[in-house]
């Protein structure tokens, strides 16, 4: 069976992007890019003038973030950060779909209306779940422990990431 250069598998935050990606690309022999290792590479090369949404992010006790930053703020900051991050991903796509090199791109930043638009070669699934797996699996996280209020921390990281 031939498969497509460029693999993406996108979905909410603790859905199993990075797992499932991780077994594909070995039983496939991919490469494997996350999205999240794409924003962190361009605010460890860019200044938060030219790109302030992923500057805003440094320096800060996520765990206070989640509980300081209403609902509504959460997902600005996300859509802003996903926006911003599109045109990198574009072109990281569109480049990876001439190389000989086979690829998986994951990430929650991989959304319909984005890959919707596309015109190279790709192939990708988004990975839905019930809620409740994704509270369970966020709970069994331990990114909670040590800040102010750990259950408020969950809360508005579930809901954000729900939306």
């Amino acid at each position: 069976m031939k498969y497509p250069r460029v693999l993406y598998l996108g979905g909410a935050p603790m859905v199993g992007k990075t797992t499932i990606s991780r077994v594909i690309a070995a039983r496939l022999q991919y490469g494997l890019i996350s999205t999240d290792d794409i924003g962190a590479g361009i605010a460890a090369v860019t200044d938060p003038l030219s790109h302030p949404t992923f500057h805003y992010m440094e320096n800060f006790d996520y765990r206070e973030y989640y509980i300081a930053r209403n609902n509504s703020e959460l997902i600005l900051d996300i859509n802003n950060q996903h926006q911003e991050l599109w045109p990198a991903l574009l072109k990281l796509f569109e480049n990876h779909s001439t190389w000989d090199s086979e690829t998986i791109i994951e990430g929650w930043a991989l959304r319909p209306s984005y890959v919707s638009k596309l015109t190279v070669d790709i192939s990708g699934i988004f990975l839905l779940s019930e809620d409740s797996l994704i509270e369970k699996r966020i709970r069994a996280n331990d990114f909670s422990v040590g800040s102010s209020g750990p259950e408020k921390m969950i809360q508005n990281y579930l809901e954000r990431s729900l939306l």
